[in-house]
């Protein structure tokens, strides 16, 4: 509580940034949220495994989760679902399979996670989110992604050690030695 308090207290006083270090069991994830309630915000949760997310789930059960197409079925009428065939909804995307997005799990998620006062995502879609589907930046906004646009929110990164390894691979390059 006490942690929690110092963080929201540095953020409405101006501090973009925050930093909790602590042991694995200290509760960080625990404390990020008690900081979204005290400053009365949204918050943006960032896990760069899924195993985290999940884990972040059973303790924030309200929260609202997104990763990317390829972690959801492709969907059709009566809840029918096609990884039996091995079609992700991002094959589905690429193949134009869906004619209704209301029968995709994909975009029923993406609904709420916009809506959500805490969204929980992985560091790649993040990264595709915010570069390409511009979903965060007040400034650029997105037509589809109005939820996110204006107003403050807490975003959390977890494990943010790893996230200048995620960001290099994201932005990777390979040069050959043929032309």
């Amino acid at each position: 509580l006490q942690a929690a308090e110092i963080a929201a207290d540095l953020i409405a006083n101006g501090t973009e940034v925050v930093v909790i270090d602590a042991s694995v069991g200290f509760g960080k994830s625990i404390c990020a949220e008690l900081v979204r309630q005290l400053l009365s915000t949204r918050m943006l949760y960032v896990a760069p495994k899924n195993e985290l997310i999940t884990q972040m789930q059973r303790s924030l059960p309200f929260a609202e989760t997104l990763k990317g197409r390829s972690n959801y079925p492709h969907g059709g009428p009566n809840g029918f679902r096609d990884f039996k065939r091995g079609i992700s909804c991002a094959e589905c995307q690429r193949q134009a399979l869906c004619k209704e997005k209301r029968y995709c799990a994909y975009h029923r998620d993406k609904d709420k996670f916009i809506k959500g006062s805490v969204s929980i995502t992985n560091t790649a879609y993040y990264l595709v989110a915010a570069n390409y589907l511009k979903m965060f930046n007040p400034n650029n906004p997105s037509k589809d992604f109005k939820g996110w646009q204006g107003g403050n929110y807490l975003t959390v990164f977890d494990e943010a050690d790893t996230l200048a390894d995620s960001m290099l691979g994201f932005w990777e390059t390979t040069i050959t030695q043929s032309f």
